[in-house]
């Protein structure tokens, strides 16, 4: 893709990629994913995901793309489409993420709170019934 392509013509470019690739232009597809990394790297910073992360994003959404490309419709626009893909894979990477930190940082509160009723006969049933 040159660098001095609008925004028009790059979509035109990539959604005529894309619908060769889906009639099997092996050339044309393998030029597409090339074309759609940096989309879809500018798309996964823009939703919050970090410079470290981008690699495993893109690649993820690389093989969405691959998975779910039968669904696309030639006469709708690409980019949004590709964009939406990337968005998804994005917001489930920072997902992870999130419960991740989670688990690492439980609050010691609640630690606290666990290690007392599980120290105490709080649930224990009589017997005395």
């Amino acid at each position: 893709m040159t660098q001095t392509a609008d925004g028009t013509e790059i979509a035109a470019r990539l959604a005529t990629a894309m619908a060769a690739a889906q009639g099997g232009d092996a050339r044309a597809y393998r030029i597409l994913l090339r074309d759609c990394v940096p989309i879809i790297a500018a798309e996964a910073r823009l939703q919050g995901v970090a410079a470290s992360a981008l690699d495993a994003i893109v690649q993820e959404t690389l093989l969405t793309l691959h998975r779910v490309r039968a669904t696309y419709d030639p006469a709708r626009p690409f980019l949004p489409w590709l964009r939406a893909l990337a968005r998804h894979r994005a917001a489930d990477h920072l997902r992870r993420a999130r419960c991740q930190r989670a688990d690492i940082h439980a609050h010691p509160a609640l630690d606290n709170l666990m290690r007392t009723a599980a120290s105490t006969d709080v649930f224990a049933v009589e017997a005395d019934g």
